[in-house]
């Protein structure tokens, strides 16, 4: 946990009707026309008011909220105003606890208000407190009165308020158990709140360089390092350090392609020609009017060429595309420009032609009439001419939309994060990837969150690995933060998430086998065998079941699922007669036989399917061939039912090879020669003779090459494709009925 304090308006404009309309997030809408009106506090806490009921308000509409707001607004302001002594920007109290977590429970938010305000002496007066994640943190606003309720309305001194806030933190984060944070005060090894030393807080900050939140946001917005990085990587500071003038201070900012500007009641350090900006308060660099007097601006002709300018570049390595997304802004900076031109002289062209002929018009009726026939007729001539000037406008205005909605669709983007997500959802895996890295930089536990609700997730899938994440041939689109969501059809997402480094699928997934099998056959591709699954128990146990069904290798890490793995494997492995035996002969390459189970040898074989076997297999493909997704609204889908058909076609073929001799299944890096038995009678499989009663059944879907009943063939496997190999063999070519090893 960490607190900060909130200073007042010092102009003069503070008010308890802004401060809580503030806390309570009560804005105009952006649609104005409706009067709509928002509100972002999730949780909001009033105490010690009498207009309005003291406590936790949650789930009420915006309107009903403003009004209490309000209400409780206009008692805390009139007891403000009874004090006539004390500065406006004193008598209201803002401070905002942020929590390092996930949502804080209830009993973590009380005892932050009421230890907060107790240790400020503010637990008798006014307060309100607001429930915000809008930053990417949970974080509490705190508003409270410094005037007292009872006469004679003293104001509260809030002296070593940092040093109290600091303080109740680390208290809370012990009573609670909650993550830590750094500051003033911290937790020792028995468990004791210390105070840190002002040397040591010191030499932490100069180590690390301090970014401020508006530059943190800028480099997560648009992936490029801010000006205030680039400062802090050079220490430009130390160099201004040295300047014992303005005209100094302005030359040594000059060799490093900025200038010094004055702002406000401060001074900035400027890059020339680029956009950004750094207080040199920031830099150390304090009281300049002190040292140097009156500020002055730097003398014409005082050139100083410069050893370094600021120039944006990448936060994360990877040069390439981001060279690529300047040249491709440059570009389209030239096409913008040029379209823009031209639309904008057409729209002027148009309108000095309508202007030219309602002149021409005017002077028609001012030569062909007069007196008070002339008056009307001007009079209903201009109002004819303005609704036509009206119209034109209306016109160029739908046009200049349409312009910038084409320029929008053709634009590589207007930030770095942009092009990445463009490029991403065009096909480029290295664009998918940074914008991946990005996402998971600044991912938060809010952030994850909000996405768990946007996607609607109901269920995941994690690992210990992080791979390098494929692609599935689905429609599928890319989020900013490089989530790509993969639309299956009939409502069925799989999510990929870049935040939360999961696999996640939505209710209509998670309630569709073939979603969940290829969500566990994507799963293992990111991650590896060992996963993850959290979601409702029926998910988790389907999943489970389906992992061992078919085949897939996958371990579990919960302990509870991985013993229901291993038990339905074990009652598997029990009710098969013979397991697979792999055969070996001297100086021969070996065949492993099928199981006499032959239907549980193609649906669930301890290796995987029968495609399996051609290693490698694309994981695109794979799931393509063995998964479609086309649902079919009157049973279960398509391929389900076509996959079912396909082991019942194996399974009869195996069987009538089987009353004939042993059977077994092709190999990877082997060739079989013999003649080709008989295709079956789906079409899909051939028997292949190797002698001696022995067969080898072929997946014809597998084989580059045309076999033919009756005909001689050799077939050798490469990259789990079948090749026939007999117009190159030569005749004297010894093989084995066991295959030739290549």
């Amino acid at each position: 946990m960490i607190s900060k304090r909130i200073k007042g308006r010092k102009d003069g404009k503070s008010s308890a009707r802004a401060a809580m309309r503030y806390g309570e997030g009560l804005a105009p809408a952006r649609n104005r026309e409706t009067g709509d009106i928002n509100d972002k506090s999730h949780r909001t806490r009033l105490g010690n008011f009498g207009i309005v009921d003291d406590g936790v308000y949650a789930g009420l509409d915006a309107l009903s909220m403003a009004e209490i707001i309000d209400l409780a607004a206009l008692e805390m302001q009139s007891n403000c105003d009874l004090n006539t002594r004390a500065k406006s920007e004193n008598k209201i109290a803002h401070f905002v606890v942020s929590y390092n977590q996930e949502k804080p429970a209830e009993a973590v938010l009380r005892d932050t208000e009421d230890s907060m305000l107790a240790a400020l002496g503010l637990d008798n007066n006014h307060f309100a407190t607001f429930l915000h994640d809008d930053n990417g943190y949970w974080h509490l606003h705190v508003f409270a009165s410094c005037i007292e309720k009872d006469h004679p309305h003293r104001c509260n001194s809030l002296w070593q308020d940092r040093r109290k806030r600091d303080k109740i933190c680390r208290e809370i984060e012990v009573r609670h158990g909650l993550n830590r944070d750094n500051g003033l005060h911290e937790i020792d090894e028995h468990g004791l709140i210390i105070e840190v030393p002002l040397k040591e807080r010191k030499a932490k900050r100069e180590a690390k360089p301090k970014i401020s939140d508006r530059s943190q946001s800028v480099e997560r917005y648009s992936g490029e390092k801010s000006f205030q990085t680039w400062c802090n990587d050079i220490r430009i500071g130390d160099r201004l350090k040295h300047a014992k003038s303005w005209q100094d201070l302005h030359a040594a900012a000059a060799a490093y392609n900025c200038e010094v500007k004055s702002k406000g009641a401060g001074f900035v350090l400027v890059p020339i020609g680029e956009r950004g900006g750094i207080s040199l308060s920031t830099l150390g660099m304090k009281k300049l009017p002190t040292k140097f007097g009156a500020f002055q601006v730097a003398r014409s002709g005082q050139g100083v060429e410069a050893i370094k300018s600021y120039k944006p570049q990448s936060t994360m390595p990877g040069g390439s595309l981001y060279l690529e997304w300047q040249q491709a802004r440059e570009k389209f900076r030239v096409i913008k420009s040029a379209a823009t031109n031209q639309l904008r002289n057409t729209h002027a062209t148009s309108r000095a032609e309508l202007r030219k002929h309602q002149r021409a018009e005017l002077d028609i009726i001012r030569s062909s009439a007069a007196g008070k026939e002339l008056a009307v007729l001007v009079s209903v001539a201009k109002l004819r001419h303005a609704v036509e000037l009206t119209g034109l406008s209306a016109d160029h205005a739908d046009e200049r939309q349409q312009l910038r909605s084409k320029l929008a669709d053709t634009a590589p983007g207007t930030t770095y994060r942009d092009f990445l997500v463009k490029q991403a959802e065009a096909g480029s895996d290295a664009a998918l990837e940074r914008a991946r890295e990005y996402g998971a930089a600044e991912a938060t536990t809010v952030s994850r969150q909000r996405e768990t609700e946007k996607l609607e997730v109901v269920c995941a899938m994690g690992g210990m690995c992080n791979n390098s994440a494929p692609r599935l041939n689905f429609t599928h689109r890319v989020e900013r933060s490089g989530t790509v969501v993969f639309n299956l059809g009939h409502g069925r997402q799989i999510i990929d998430s870049a935040v939360s480094k999961q696999i996640q699928l939505n209710n209509a997934a998670a309630l569709d086998p073939s979603s969940v099998e290829t969500s566990l056959r994507f799963a293992t591709a990111r991650f590896g065998n060992k996963l993850t699954l959290t979601g409702p128990a029926a998910f988790q146990k389907m999943a489970v079941e389906l992992a061992v069904k078919k085949g897939l290798g996958v371990q579990f890490i919960n302990p509870e699922l991985d013993a229901y793995r291993a038990k339905l494997e074990a009652e598997i492995t029990a009710s098969r007669f013979t397991r697979p035996v792999a055969k070996t002969t001297k100086g021969k390459p070996h065949l492993t036989e099928v199981s006499s189970d032959c239907n549980s040898s193609y649906v669930s074989h301890a290796s995987g399917p029968l495609w399996s076997h051609f290693n490698p297999v694309d994981l695109h493909g794979a799931i393509e061939d063995f998964l479609s997704m086309s649902a079919n609204e009157d049973g279960p889908p398509i391929a389900i039912r076509r996959d079912q058909e396909r082991a019942e076609a194996y399974a009869e073929i195996v069987r009538q090879a089987k009353a004939r001799g042993r059977v077994f299944e092709p190999k990877q890096g082997m060739q079989y020669v013999g003649s080709i038995k008989e295709i079956s009678a789906c079409g899909r499989f051939a028997i292949q003779d190797q002698g001696r009663g022995a067969v080898v059944i072929h997946d014809l879907t597998r084989l580059e090459a045309h076999v033919i009943a009756g005909q001689k063939a050799s077939i050798e496997y490469r990259n789990g494709v079948g090749k026939d190999m007999l117009p190159t063999i030569e005749k004297k070519t010894n093989h084995s009925r066991f295959g030739t090893e290549r």
